[in-house]
């Protein structure tokens, strides 16, 4: 009989290979860019975490839907971890104002934060997690706006438009996912 550290051992390799290799050719992508061009400069803190934020959206997605067949829930938790995933990653990379050194940026991890919050709140039932999403989408809303409101959009390479743009894509993805969650919950009821 297969002790129990063996057994956690052997599923966690198993259900983390997948995240892992994807995450890992995901990021082949910079370091074949950085072998033709100057403007692709990667150190290799940029890969560690790049690979971190890939392996863990996609390691998280297991988790998250094991107990449900509903494909438009999947469809949901799929769009979230994707968008939480772009959203730390864009802010780290380039930033959402202006570059990534704008202290402002760091306002927008409470995007993820609230989508945390809300996650464990809902305990992954449908009708919490799109209660958590409207939250998360009604949190980048209110960042965005109160970037604006500071004149963050007046910082150097930003402009109302990012800010705007950004947010809004940001919003309607949160808000595409809080969709995906409500049409689970009205199919199971």
């Amino acid at each position: 009989m297969p002790n129990h550290s063996t057994t956690a051992l052997s599923s966690f390799l198993r259900l983390g290979a997948v995240p892992a290799l994807l995450a890992a050719l995901i990021c082949l992508i910079p370091l074949i860019a950085m072998q033709f061009t100057q403007e692709v400069r990667w150190t290799f803190s940029d890969f560690t975490l790049a690979f971190l934020l890939l392996f863990g959206g996609g390691f998280a997605y297991r988790p998250m839907t094991r107990a449900t067949v509903v494909t438009v829930y999947k469809l949901g938790s799929v769009l979230t971890l994707a968008t939480a995933v772009f959203l730390v990653f864009l802010n780290g990379a380039v930033g959402f104002v202006g570059s990534e050194n704008n202290t402002i940026n760091v306002a927008f991890l409470a995007v993820p934060a609230v989508l945390a919050a809300g996650t464990f709140a809902a305990g992954r039932k449908p009708l919490g997690m799109a209660r958590a999403l409207l939250a998360t989408g009604l949190a980048q809303a209110v960042i965005g706006g109160w970037v604006l409101a500071v004149g963050g959009h007046m910082l150097p390479g930003a402009s109302i438009a990012e800010v705007l743009g950004l947010s809004g894509l940001f919003v309607s993805l949160w808000l595409a996912a809080a969709w995906c969650y409500w049409q689970a919950a009205t199919t199971q009821m």
